[in-house]
């Protein structure tokens, strides 16, 4: 069975899955257990909706859990079936930003081959921060790559990520949007959202994908 699951859709499964093993620990009434199961199924399928039979089956066998000890094999067992960030170069990077004479490249021996919703990274010494993101919600062949950079406030608090709308270290991310909308040469529109600090924190968490686009969109155009 080749991959067939995003980075957002393995954590949307594995965060139903933990939410059943928790009812089945905290509740006896088999109502609500069983309400629980077929939730977590239901929202895992949802979100895997162009799976085929064999495929859904696997996602489907999250109904079997019964102990803590069981999640881990399942979890296992999914994430070889997760699809892989596509590869890319030190000169493909560099094209992305062409505008960036001395761009801090990031780690691509650390990401191959690894499951990302989108690569992020920074550069501290200038309070940069830049996200690559494969465009995965488009009926292309290939993966069309949106590029951003954009700068980065810390202010050492703890907030809620505009992507995976979790809690966690976050920083003030804004970008300048390269859609001009007036006349005026001096224009420009800045697009900001408080983010996850660490993007591979932030792509263990994220669960769904509009957010996300939404702000690329807001600044791609």
């Amino acid at each position: 069975m080749e991959p067939f699951l995003h980075n957002h859709q393995y954590n949307l499964i594995a965060k139903q899955a933990k939410v059943l093993l928790s009812a089945l620990r905290t509740s006896s009434d088999r109502k609500v257990i069983e309400a629980a199961r077929s939730n977590a199924i239901s929202k895992s399928a949802e979100v895997c909706s162009g799976a085929d039979r064999g495929q859904m089956m696997l996602v489907e066998r999250m109904g079997d859990l019964k102990e803590p000890e069981q999640l881990e094999s399942y979890l296992s067992e999914l994430g070889q079936y997760r699809i892989p960030f596509p590869e890319l170069s030190e000169k493909q990077i560099k094209s992305m930003f062409p505008k960036v004479k001395k761009l801090r490249l990031p780690d691509l021996d650390a990401v191959k081959g690894k499951a990302l919703t989108y690569l992020g990274w920074t550069d501290v010494a200038t309070n940069r921060m830049f996200l690559v993101y494969p465009g995965i919600n488009t009926e292309e062949a290939e993966p069309r790559m949106i590029s951003v950079e954009g700068r980065f406030t810390a202010d050492n608090r703890k907030g809620i990520c505009a992507f995976c709308n979790r809690m966690g270290e976050t920083v003030l991310y804004t970008a300048e949007s390269k859609v001009r909308r007036s006349s005026i040469p001096d224009y420009y529109k800045a697009v900001g959202q408080y983010i996850c600090a660490d993007s591979k924190e932030c792509n263990t968490k994220i669960t769904e994908l509009d957010a996300l686009e939404k702000f690329l969109a807001g600044v791609t155009g």
